[in-house]
């Protein structure tokens, strides 16, 4: 009696790739945009020094100092944080391999106990950063700071020689000397010379003159012996939690951010107006080295500066003593920062230079912050 064939089964086509193959796909993108020089080829075997054959998720081949190397990239697209075995596993896998780079790229992180396996075996853990591309970045970001220093509630006061004769209601940039209003050089005073005081509250400046002198209001002029300014100092620490979107990996052991060359990274909308952010009472951080940054630890300020072409008259020429420098509240200055050092200077000049960089439309969205990979 024959035997029935059986018919084959044809393979069914996937409508879905593999789990992992997404992301492994990603990863040799930015591997390639990372090191053009360099072959990067996906889903490799190659024979380690034991001679088993063993699977590679992303295989890079390239010299270093002129000798051949490789490096291997391990993709892990689980929903839980890689863990000592993942670790111990790739490592000793690594090991047998020669590999000279090793990187393994988790979609949810890592635990502390990899990370220190890792660290000891000299292997970079890495995640992805969150991108409208795919969908197995993480939330980075870190803490942008914010300082509002601020004179507000000014009152100029005019001692006038003759209480008799002087005008019932005036305004305080009507009070004119050569030409030019005096409140602007108290103004000015407070903008540049006590700049660093808001801290301290309420103050008061006196400016007794050497001899009677002739001040302009509202077009006449009247006697006057001394003016003083008063304001009150506002000061406000601010922060915001800024995250980052782009195509580029984060290095869960130095805590940076490394961006392909010619990559953007973008941060979310920043609200610009330094009130809405949200209120700080710790210390902010002195930033030691502007180099030590995932991206960058901005500090925004918001301060006060007089126009360059603000007529100030010269009340130096007034007043020959010192001037009376009168605070009625004292509270201590802010530690470990100074908003005007060279280096937080230096910083907000990196940010305007790589805040230009616009989007793909031309025009960058709102209160979106620009950073671009460099070579």
């Amino acid at each position: 009696m024959a035997k029935k064939q059986r018919k084959k089964k044809s393979a069914k086509k996937r409508k879905h790739p593999l789990p992992g193959i997404e992301l492994e796909h990603v990863v040799l993108h930015l591997q390639e945009l990372m090191g053009p020089d360099a072959s990067a080829e996906h889903d490799q075997k190659i024979k380690d020094r034991l001679g088993h054959e063993r699977q590679v998720d992303v295989l890079i081949r390239g010299k270093f100092g002129g000798w051949p190397t490789i490096g291997v990239i391990e993709c892990k697209d689980q929903s839980r944080k890689k863990g000592l075995n993942d670790m111990e596993a790739f490592a000793k896998k690594t090991e047998h391999l020669g590999a000279g780079l090793r990187l393994m790229v988790s979609k949810k992180g890592f635990a502390t106990t990899a990370l220190k396996l890792a660290k000891h075996e000299h292997i970079h853990c890495l995640s992805l950063l969150q991108h409208d591309s795919h969908k197995f970045g993480v939330e980075i970001g870190e803490w942008w700071y914010g300082v509002i220093s601020r004179w507000t509630d000014f009152l100029l006061h005019v001692t006038f020689a003759d209480p008799a004769q002087k005008p019932e209601l005036f305004a305080a940039e009507e009070v004119i000397w050569q030409g030019k209003p005096v409140f602007n050089w108290f103004k000015r005073e407070f903008f540049v010379t006590y700049r660093d005081h808001t801290p301290d509250g309420d103050a008061t400046l006196d400016l007794p003159f050497d001899q009677v002198t002739n001040l302009e209001i509202q077009g006449q002029h009247y006697p006057v012996t001394a003016l003083s300014c008063s304001a009150k100092g506002v000061f406000m620490k601010k922060r915001k939690w800024v995250t980052y979107s782009g195509q580029a990996f984060f290095d869960w052991h130095t805590g940076k951010v490394t961006i392909p060359p010619g990559v953007k990274v973008d941060t979310i909308p920043i609200v610009e107006d330094l009130f809405l952010w949200d209120d700080y009472a710790g210390e902010i951080p002195t930033f030691g080295d502007a180099t030590d940054t995932r991206l960058v630890k901005a500090v925004m300020m918001l301060t006060q500066n007089m126009p360059a072409d603000c007529p100030i008259p010269d009340l130096e020429q007034l007043s020959s003593g010192p001037r009376k420098d009168e605070r009625k509240e004292v509270r201590p200055a802010p530690k470990g920062f100074d908003p005007h050092s060279p280096l937080v200077n230096q910083m907000l000049e990196e940010i305007a230079k790589s805040n230009p960089s616009p989007t793909e439309s031309g025009k960058k969205p709102p209160g979106v912050w620009s950073f671009t990979g460099q070579k």
